[in-house]
């Protein structure tokens, strides 16, 4: 059986973490890819599965991997009753600095890793420096096929996971401090900086998503070096319940209100002006975009839905409303 770690746990160098709660058959996924993980000699890992739920469900999930796991690393897994991914991710955060990590790595509970995955991330990280860093996450078909609209959608993903990365990308190479959001689908931070810094995920902002991003703005101000790893591969399949229109609205909307909530309403400020200004222009260019998008039949109707949905997150902001984007789980 896996047990909670006891005093005693002997100190490890790398605790991979994964967040998850209610989606045994996405885990089981995650979980299978880190059996193939190619672990350089001198790598010592600790896997570390915390269950966000009132009641937990999954250890007979970690039990399947458990002992073939265990030829290679250690496992645990925490059960954190308090909902909240930030909760959980500080739990995750307190077993890798208890258990004497030098590194702790988030991936999400709905993706897989490459075999050089972990590899990739520690090694540079190291050899380069940094106290935080990310890479990047490949959105890949479900099994089933899809209608015209959802490959549009699929490939809307696509194209921004592969903007987002080249934009990262030149931003390091051009020697300025690197100050992007990092995001814990794809993560690494060094554990002694984190806690010299006294950084941790801000537990206040609850549901509404965008805590990685928070504590990433405030490791920069920190001066924290941040950085990233392109090299180190993570894969999501995207569900179908992800590949609508109005779940593309409803992820802009709650991000956006995740973001007003960071640059104003953590400083006890409630803008007006600005992001109404904002949200109008938004607006304009949302329906101009989504009409020649479906007129032409491109992902332009998709951008056209985020921004729509990125004026209403600012005006919703302005009105005092607060995103609850991760209140319910998204798959299985």
């Amino acid at each position: 059986m896996i047990s909670p770690s006891a005093p005693g746990t002997p100190p490890c160098t790398v605790a991979v973490a994964v967040v998850t709660r209610d989606r045994p058959e996405m885990l089981t996924a995650c979980l299978k890819s880190f059996l193939a993980l190619d672990l350089p000699r001198g790598m010592t890992v600790r896997f570390i599965v915390v269950e966000n739920c009132a009641t937990p469900t999954l250890a007979p999930v970690i039990e399947r991997f458990a002992d073939a796991l265990r030829q290679r690393a250690t496992v645990e897994l925490i059960h954190e009753p308090k909902l909240g991914i930030p909760v959980a991710r500080n739990r995750a955060l307190d077993a890798a600095a208890d258990g004497g990590c030098r590194w702790l790595v988030f991936v999400d509970d709905d993706e897989t890793v490459a075999p050089d995955w972990l590899a990739c991330l520690v090694t540079s990280a190291e050899a380069r420096g940094f106290d935080l860093a990310a890479g990047p996450v490949i959105p890949i078909a479900p099994d089933s096929p899809l209608s015209p609209k959802e490959t549009i959608i699929l490939d809307h993903y696509s194209a921004e996971a592969r903007r987002g990365g080249r934009n990262r990308e030149r931003a390091l190479q051009a020697g300025a401090r690197f100050t992007h959001d990092l995001a814990t689908n794809n993560w690494i931070g060094r554990v002694e900086a984190l806690r010299n810094a006294g950084l941790r995920f801000d537990e206040a902002m609850g549901h509404m998503g965008g805590t990685d991003t928070d504590l990433s703005r405030r490791a920069a101000k920190a001066s924290l070096t941040l950085g990233w790893v392109p090299e180190a591969l993570v894969y999501e399949v995207t569900p179908k319940t992800r590949l609508t229109l109005g779940y593309i609205f409803r992820r802009a909307r709650s991000q956006t209100l995740a973001k007003y909530h960071m640059r104003y309403g953590k400083q006890g400020r409630r803008a007006v002006v600005r992001p109404t200004l904002t949200a109008m222009l938004k607006a304009l260019s949302g329906l101009g975009r989504l009409a020649v998008g479906y007129a032409l039949g491109t992902r332009t109707q998709v951008k056209g839905v985020r921004a729509l949905g990125i004026a209403t997150g600012y005006l919703q902001g302005v009105f005092g409303r607060r995103s609850a984007l991760y209140l319910e789980t998204d798959g299985n």
